[in-house]
């Protein structure tokens, strides 16, 4: 089991390297695109910030455990290399005592040796024997509770880090969802807003021209009364009298300068009025460009990105 727990874990870590965690920060990255006042710290970069932290301290913790696996895989071994050792050892004096348990008086193998009539001074005790194997038993027990411990432990982090970036992403991809209708609304009003002030200015422009015409007229209107009483300014003598009909041409050169001053002021309303609008759609479609270009970047960069992130059952460590 421990060997199976030292291949399942790399494992695992490698998917969460390349996964979560290269994911949220590729998330991030791509959202620095947005352009000036779009550029902000939004919900949406708050959890997407709360979610890479997770998955740095998640990767801590697998980190660190994985050291305790390490750890514990080499004491498994030692363990393991002393059980063999101590089975080998007790199978081969099994082997040798069962051969002299079964020699007989008519035995092959029988043979003078003197020296081993002897007490090495090597030699354990029964009590020594018996303590040392119930020693490596122990010691052995001992270590496989730790595996099974480890491998419980190792379970119930793999289920809690999975459940909490489940979680988190999932509470990314809400703020998300709503960032993004949040956008497609404004954008909306936006460009309801261009149409409306694009047929204002459309129609400025028509007054515009209406009273450029107006104030040609006027120009004419004034040249001919101007040019009745300079016609009648050369009569000679007596005839050049200021009479009803000259009274009414300056009543009239009056009346048109009044008109053409009130033209020109409206005019002049008109051609600001028309600067103003223009002012306002350039806003209006840099605001534009700059949703979009947002919008662009949450919807098909961010949310369609987001669709590969690993499921419950990946986060868990199964294909």
């Amino acid at each position: 089991m421990a060997y199976q727990l030292y291949i399942f874990y790399p494992d695992y870590a490698y998917r969460f390297d390349f996964s979560t965690l290269v994911l949220s920060g590729e998330c991030l990255e791509r959202r620095t695109g947005r352009l000036d006042s779009e550029l902000v710290r939004d919900e949406v970069e708050v959890e997407l910030m709360k979610e890479r932290a997770l998955c740095d301290e998640i990767r801590q913790q697998f980190i660190q455990t994985l050291k305790d696996v390490e750890l514990q895989l080499v004491e498994d071994k030692t363990a393991k290399q002393r059980l063999e050792s101590d089975w080998s050892d007790k199978k081969q004096s099994l082997e040798l005592d069962s051969t002299g348990r079964s020699l007989t008086l008519r035995s092959s193998i029988l043979m003078f040796k003197p020296g081993s009539v002897i007490f090495p001074g090597d030699q354990s005790s029964p009590e020594y024997w018996e303590h040392f194997t119930k020693e490596t038993l122990q010691m052995s027990e001992a270590t496989r509770q730790r595996s099974a411990t480890l491998r419980g432990t190792l379970d119930a982090i793999l289920t809690n880090a999975s459940r909490d970036l489940r979680t988190q992403a999932d509470k990314v991809e809400l703020i998300l969802s709503k960032r993004i209708q949040c956008l497609i609304e404004v954008t909306d009003r936006l460009e309801s807003e261009l149409k409306k002030t694009l047929q204002k200015l459309a129609d400025v422009e028509n007054l515009i021209d209406d009273l450029q015409v107006a104030i040609r007229r006027m120009d004419l209107c004034l040249k001919k009364a101007q040019t009745r009483l300079d016609f009648r300014l050369q009569r000679q003598r007596v005839e050049n009298c200021r009479d009803e009909c000259h009274f009414g041409l300056i009543e009239e050169v009056k009346m048109i300068g009044e008109q053409t001053a009130a033209l020109s002021a409206q005019l002049k309303q008109a051609e600001d009025s028309q600067a103003e609008l223009i002012t306002g759609r350039n806003e209006l479609e840099n605001e534009i460009m700059r949703k979009r270009k947002t919008l662009e970047i949450d919807r098909f960069r961010i949310q369609q990105f987001r669709s590969y992130y690993p499921s419950a059952t990946a986060l868990s460590g199964h294909a």
